[in-house]
């Protein structure tokens, strides 16, 4: 059964595929076939060949006793490895719920128990973490999980390896509705599940496709884990949107950071803010391509403009206001904008009513003062 009662993320009703990401990849598989749709630090995939990896870990998925509207605990890198496991859940018709890599055991189970989570899936390593024997010790400790699942590169004994389920290419389609998608906002010793629908998803990365001009003569090349609402809509999201493939980086390492880059030269860079004067003393200011600079904030009430930035690319502040929403907005002459949704009321959801509460607050505190 679909779960009620958690918030809602991006609240926009605009129309999407019927059947979310699922519509948009067959759509990618049918008309380039061949064309690299991803990449990550280790390997790029074709869209035939990551259709085949998402139909085998949605069979395994099945195989395993997962039924639809079940979640999963997806614990997700910058790999695309965690995109298949994604988009495979979605297909299954189950509910992902994304965790970022390194968590420990108690944290773990602490995700699990916020999101109602029956399995949990991962990579059993990113970067330099060791992470499969955390999933087993959280297993052992939660009141939720009965399945764990590992996605490679080794496996793990007593976790399903999902690893190689790309192998399994004649398994049955399965015909799922749209799932939402679930992030988690607050620390990690107690974190809070927001469900996202993948129609307010399509919506945010439709706004910043438009903003930063992605098409398909460029590719995205993103340094933010998909495993957050900025790193979704900024990732798989606006990359299918806008047709355009998408390379993985994390974790940051600057040796491969700079090897990536110059492999797709010419790319959408998606960043933190913080790392706008780096990226332009390292010189990657230029370009015809889009400057994506993510800027993250509790609360609309703590929101501060980014610094400006001496840059020849077209500049896009992506704002993020916990996993509640986020904004798109392109710098004009250079000059940041600030959102019109901070003055206007237009806020959705939740994130409008703490923003009129504040404002509310702060009037009556200063009538209190007249």
């Amino acid at each position: 059964m679909m779960r009620q009662g958690l918030p809602n993320g991006v609240a926009v009703d605009d129309p999407a595929p019927t059947r979310g990401l699922d519509a948009l990849l067959l759509a990618a598989l049918q008309e380039s076939p061949d064309t690299v749709l991803f990449c990550d630090d280790e390997r790029s995939v074709s869209a035939r060949d990551f259709a085949a990896r998402v139909q085998g870990i949605a069979a395994q998925y099945r195989q395993c006793g997962l039924q639809p509207g079940e979640r999963v605990l997806l614990v997700t890198g910058s790999t695309v490895q965690s995109l298949a496991a994604l988009f495979a859940a979605l297909r299954a018709g189950l509910e992902p719920a994304l965790a970022p890599c390194g968590l420990g055991p108690v944290e773990l189970a602490s995700y699990a128990r916020a999101a109602d989570a029956v399995a949990l899936v991962g990579p059993t390593h990113y970067g330099t973490l060791a992470l499969g024997d955390a999933y087993l010790s959280a297993a052992a400790v939660s009141d939720t999980i009965r399945l764990v699942a590992t996605l490679g590169p080794q496996a793990v004994d007593g976790a399903a390896d999902f690893g190689a389920a790309a192998l399994m290419e004649n398994a049955a389609p399965f015909g799922a509705e749209a799932a939402v998608i679930v992030t988690f906002d607050g620390p990690a010793n107690t974190p809070a599940p927001v469900a996202h629908r993948q129609a307010a998803l399509f919506a945010a990365a439709l706004a910043l496709v438009d903003q930063a001009q992605i098409n398909p003569t460029k590719p995205i090349l993103s340094t933010i884990v998909p495993a957050t609402l900025a790193g979704l809509v900024a990732g798989p999201f606006a990359a299918l949107i806008g047709a355009s493939g998408l390379v993985l980086h994390g974790p940051f390492d600057s040796k491969s950071f700079l090897a990536a880059y110059d492999a797709t030269l010419g790319a959408h860079l998606v960043a933190p803010a913080d790392m706008g004067a780096t990226l332009r003393a390292a010189g990657m200011s230029d370009g015809d391509a889009s400057l994506i600079l993510l800027s993250r904030f509790a609360s609309p009430t703590g929101f501060v403009l980014p610094q400006a930035l001496d840059c020849a690319r077209l500049v896009v502040d992506l704002y993020g206001f916990g996993e509640a929403a986020v904004l798109a907005r392109r710098r004009e002459g250079g000059q940041v904008q600030i959102p019109s949704e901070l003055s206007d009321g237009s806020l959705p959801g939740r994130l409008g009513v703490a923003l009129n509460r504040a404002r509310s607050e702060s009037r009556t505190v200063a009538a209190g003062h007249g």
